[in-house]
């Protein structure tokens, strides 16, 4: 395979693994490669809900995995093609289409109910379903459903005549839509479960201000509007007024576009057709980011992952490549094809340790008719990538991938999974599947075979206690471990536990956690003589009561051995109210006579 030499941080680096391949779920339509197109891939109770069509005779069904096995829906009627599944807070709710009839079908995990009516791209909203519905006397208004009929909201546009409702979307504890009332023409309305009310006619008369994406991104509604005056422009509501903000002056518009919330800022991008640029508003002021001077940036793809924002962009040197934005700046973030030339990047989504996207690393021709990519060298890699923010990894060196980024096609995560709609020339498009490198490095389980109980594993401190008979020899022991899955750690030989011992373990990712392992000795340290104490409430939230016969020292220690207090006398008390919760050592003693005890710090 050949060698990809990448530029990180200013240090070359040579960074090509072959890792986990896709593999398809289930080959839903097994006529050859002809595919299942499989669609509106939907999480739903620890399971994945998506449309396919299934075998010969070509019927879009519901289907459902829970990464073991691929069924379609239990109890679905025959003669149906089925679209559009939603995720509503305690079901799914999706379309079917019959030569007769169409319904909406509702699916809460065990029943399956069905409403003679479509749902027309309903939004949940205080408990109900909001949607474009129609009647021959109102035309198209907006509608509810309660679960058990609808009813007309508003007729915002009286009488038989559309007020095409569209845009739905919850902001500010009140729906937010457009709709055309007959006399402002297209503008923002907003029904605050009781009435409806006009926002704003950005472009007064009977004239529609045609709205495009809409977004919520902290205390503020952002939406593209077009006026004669200003073009296509963005637009902030903030609850009480609305404001335009002129990317470019004159009419001529920057057509606002691929919304993306990050953090409360929003992010798109906007020009005019020639120099499109990467754009940043946060509530209040609206900044160019400016990344190609010398002609726009075209960026796209805007993905977070690191709690950053990875996108693909041009910036005038390195072509068009990952770039990424912390919140301030903008940086390349890896420059797949050296010097000038386009990766490509396409359909980027995040999952566990990485970033996935598919790209070139050649300095593909602007001609990308089929004579040019046949032309191709056999060592130019073409497929999917993965980064994670250091390293890149080619991941598919044999087979050429495609994630289809439509509406409803976006990659689902479930469990260790991500599944993605993909084409191979076996299968066609079918339903596939990736697992994720882990990043768990814990200890599930340790044991001694001296032991006398359960040890005592602290995941938030990375402590473990174990308790061994008195007389036990602490410095030959051997422990099992069991750690997580695709994790390792060292085993060999015996260990001395006379003092704390750490075990460090490394995930499949790379990354590592340390574990302190406490052995001690049943009635005393090491074997030593018991003394007459009574120690209590153990385990406490706040104090510690030691009642002895004569005087005594009493030292508190953490795992580590560090002396966290130290007393002596007798009828001895501790606060312990504000430690961390976890596990403690409280050594006592009374001339040359020792015991230790673990102690129990709980919330």
């Amino acid at each position: 395979m050949k060698n990809l030499y990448l530029i990180i941080g200013g240090l070359l680096t040579i960074s090509i693994l072959q890792a986990q391949t896709p593999e398809v779920v289930a080959d839903v339509n097994p006529n050859g490669n002809e595919g299942s197109n499989p669609e509106f891939l939907t999480l739903f109770n620890d399971q994945l809900y998506f449309t396919a069509e299934a075998g010969e005779d070509e019927n879009t069904l519901v289907w459902v995995t829970d990464g073991t096995s691929v069924e379609p829906l239990p109890d679905l009627p025959e003669g149906y093609f089925f679209s559009r599944i939603t995720r509503l807070s305690d079901r799914i709710m999706f379309e079917g289409e019959s030569d007769t009839d169409e319904k909406t079908f509702f699916y809460d995990g065990t029943d399956l109910t069905s409403f003679d009516i479509v749902l027309n791209r309903g939004i949940e909203y205080q408990g109900d379903i909001y949607y474009l519905g129609e009647t021959a006397e109102l035309g198209q208004e907006l509608f509810k459903y309660d679960g058990t009929d609808t009813s007309l909201v508003a007729d915002i546009r009286p009488g038989f005549r559309n007020s095409t409702v569209s845009n739905l979307t919850v902001f500010n504890d009140k729906l937010v839509f457009t709709a055309n009332d007959g006399t402002n023409g297209s503008v923002l309305w907003e029904y605050d479960g009781t009435s409806v009310e006009l926002i704003e006619d950005i472009n007064p008369g009977y004239t529609n201000s045609t709205y495009g994406e809409l977004a919520v991104a902290g205390d503020n509604l952002f939406f593209t509007g077009y006026t004669g005056v200003s073009g296509a422009e963005l637009y902030v509501y903030d609850g009480v007024e609305v404001t335009l903000f002129e990317i470019i002056e004159g009419g001529a518009g920057s057509s606002p576009q691929q919304f993306f919330v990050y953090e409360d800022q929003l992010i798109f991008r906007g020009g005019d057709g020639e120099s499109i640029e990467m754009f940043v508003h946060d509530g209040t002021t609206l900044t160019n980011l400016n990344i190609n001077e010398s002609g726009g940036s075209f960026p796209s793809g805007f993905t977070l992952f690191n709690d950053k924002v990875y996108f693909a962009a041009d910036d005038g040197v390195n072509g068009s490549e990952l770039m990424v934005y912390d919140g301030e700046n903008v940086s390349l973030a890896v420059d797949i094809n050296e010097g000038p030339g386009n990766a490509e990047i396409e359909d980027p989504f995040a999952h566990g340790p990485y970033l996935y996207f598919k790209a070139y690393n050649f300095d593909r021709p602007s001609d990308s008719s089929p004579e040019n990519k046949s032309n191709r060298s056999e060592e130019e890699l073409n497929g999917i990538f993965r980064f994670d923010g250091e390293r890149l990894d080619f991941v598919t060196p044999d087979i050429d991938y495609s994630f289809d980024d439509r509406d409803g096609i976006i990659p689902a995560i479930l469990d260790n999974y991500v599944y993605f709609r993909a084409e191979s020339d076996e299968t066609g498009e079918e339903l596939f599947r990736m697992r994720s490198i882990s990043q768990e490095a814990e200890i599930l389980s340790f044991s001694i075979a001296e032991q006398v109980e359960d040890a005592v594993i602290d995941a938030e401190s990375t402590t473990i206690a174990v308790l061994v008979p008195a007389g036990t020899d602490v410095t030959n022991l051997t422990p099992t471990i069991n750690v997580s899955e695709f994790a390792e750690v060292d085993l060999s030989g015996g260990q001395d536990f006379t003092d704390p011992v750490i075990y460090t373990v490394t995930s499949e990712f790379g990354n590592t956690k340390e574990w302190t392992v406490t052995v001690e000795v049943e009635g005393g340290a090491l074997g030593l003589d018991k003394l007459p104490v009574k120690i209590y409430p153990n385990p406490t939230e706040d104090l510690i009561t030691i009642e002895s016969d004569g005087s005594i020292s009493a030292q508190l220690l953490d795992l580590n051995g560090k002396t966290l207090q130290s007393k002596s006398g007798d009828n001895l008390k501790l606060n312990v109210k504000n430690l961390p919760s976890g596990i403690y050592l409280l050594k006592l003693q009374e001339g040359k006579r020792s015991v230790t005890h673990r102690i129990i710090k709980t919330n």
